[in-house]
C-alpha cells in the first residue's frame, strides 16, 4: 500500500499528508453531494477516530524514514478548505456557515483526536485552529483496548457504556470497539450477554 502512494520511496510523510487531504476530501464530496447525516457522520467519523491511528501507526513503524507527525498535519490541514471545514470563528460566521453539524467541527475534533494520540500538542492545536478553543481533550484520557477490555469483564454495564460512545468524536473509538469486539468472543464474558452486543 505505501509502496503505490510513495512512488515506491519510502516517504511516509508524504502519505501521511496525502492520506489527511484524501479523508477530508471524501468527507468534503459527501457535503457537496448532500449525501445526508448518516454518510457524513461515518465519513467524520473515519477522519477524527480512524485517520489519527493511522498517522500513530505510521510513526511508530518508521524507524528507517523520518517522520514528523505534527509537521504531516500542519501541511495537510493548511491545504484543507476553510470555507467546507472551518476553523472556530468560521463556524460561527453567518456568512459561510451552512448548519451542517457533521462537517463544522471535523477540524477541531481531528486536532484533538491527533493531540489526544500524541500527534500534536497543544500549541500546534492552537495554531491550527487558530484561535483559543473550548473543547479539550476526553476526561477520561486516552483508552487502551486492554483496560476497556478489563472493565468490561469486571463490570458487565461497562461494555453496555461503551456501545453508546461509538458514536462520539473524540478519538476514542477505536480502543473502545476493539474492546467490544474482544467482549463478545471472549469465554470469560458472563453468560448474560447485554442485548445489544448478542
Amino acid at each position: 500500500m505505501w509502496f503505490s502512494l510513495t512512488g515506491g520511496q519510502g516517504d511516509l510523510q508524504l502519505t501521511a499528508v496525502q492520506l489527511i487531504l484524501a479523508s477530508f476530501d471524501l468527507l468534503a464530496n459527501a457535503v457537496f453531494r448532500n449525501e445526508g447525516p448518516k454518510a457524513g457522520h461515518l465519513l467524520k467519523s473515519y477522519v477524527v477516530n480512524k485517520v489519527p491511528l493511522i498517522l500513530v501507526s505510521l510513526a511508530t513503524t518508521s524507524t528507517m524514514y523520518p517522520f514528523n507527525a505534527e509537521m504531516c498535519i500542519t501541511e495537510a490541514l493548511g491545504q484543507v478548505d476553510t470555507n467546507i471545514f472551518p476553523t472556530l470563528s468560521g463556524m460561527f460566521d453567518i456568512t459561510t456557515n451552512t448548519n451542517s453539524s457533521f462537517h463544522d467541527s471535523v477540524r477541531q475534533d481531528f486536532c484533538f483526536s491527533c493531540q489526544l494520540h500524541g500527534l500534536l500538542s497543544p500549541a500546534a492545536t492552537e495554531n491550527l485552529l487558530g484561535e483559543i478553543t473550548y473543547q479539550s481533550l476526553p476526561d477520561e484520557g486516552r483508552y487502551s483496548k486492554d483496560i476497556l477490555l478489563q472493565s468490561c469483564l469486571q463490570d458487565v454495564d461497562r461494555a453496555q457504556k461503551l456501545i453508546g460512545e461509538l458514536e462520539n468524536m473524540n478519538g476514542n473509538v477505536g480502543a473502545a470497539a476493539q474492546a467490544i469486539v474482544e467482549v463478545c468472543v471472549c469465554p470469560r464474558w458472563p453468560s448474560r450477554l447485554p442485548l445489544t452486543l448478542s
